[in-house]
């Protein structure tokens, strides 16, 4: 047991690496968590405290373009409780506790959305949290509806994304709260 609170953040996601096979059982699931727990023990053997003890928050609702039919059809339905018209509000989110900085992706975002979002804060240690304010399914690059052949389910990840504009204006809105 260590003394304090503890929180479990889900990090950036989207790269959609899952394995092929192999089982699928709690047991599976009990064990990679026991070994994220033994290396986060490991972890803070060598860790130092971050500095600075200030809060700073930002945040930014923004329209978010939307071209997927599915997705207006499910608002139509009421299968959602939210409109999804040609573009769907959303938003975004900075903060920082001391030099530890936080951003925010309202879905799962390509790994490029993620380093183009830490290239935008100034120190260290970054964070980028998947899922963060909204569930908007998957942000894409462009290229992925440009060349569905070159990208390992592109179709169906393009099938579940607003469109290719997501990310463009995802990241026009962090720039414009991250200091």
């Amino acid at each position: 047991n260590l003394p304090g609170e503890h929180l479990f953040l889900q990090g950036s996601i989207g790269g959609w690496m899952q394995p092929e096979s192999g089982e699928r059982t709690f047991a599976r699931a009990e064990r990679y968590g026991a070994q994220l727990a033994r290396k986060v023990l490991a972890a803070l053997e060598n860790s130092s405290p971050v500095g600075g003890t200030g809060i700073r928050f930002a945040r930014k609702v923004f329209e978010m373009p939307n071209t997927n039919q599915l997705y207006r059809q499910m608002s139509l339905a009421g299968l959602v409780p939210r409109p999804l018209g040609d573009s769907i509000e959303t938003e975004v989110a900075w903060f920082a506790v001391g030099e530890a900085q936080f951003a925010t992706h309202p879905g799962e975002t390509a790994p490029a959305f993620t380093w183009a979002t830490h290239e935008l804060m100034d120190s260290e240690p970054k964070f980028v949290l998947g899922l963060g304010l909204d569930m908007l399914g998957y942000i894409l690059k462009a290229d992925y509806f440009d060349n569905t052949d070159d990208y390992r389910h592109a179709e169906y990840l393009t099938s579940m994304s607003p469109g290719r504009e997501s990310g463009a204006a995802m990241m026009a809105s962090l720039e414009a709260i991250i200091p």
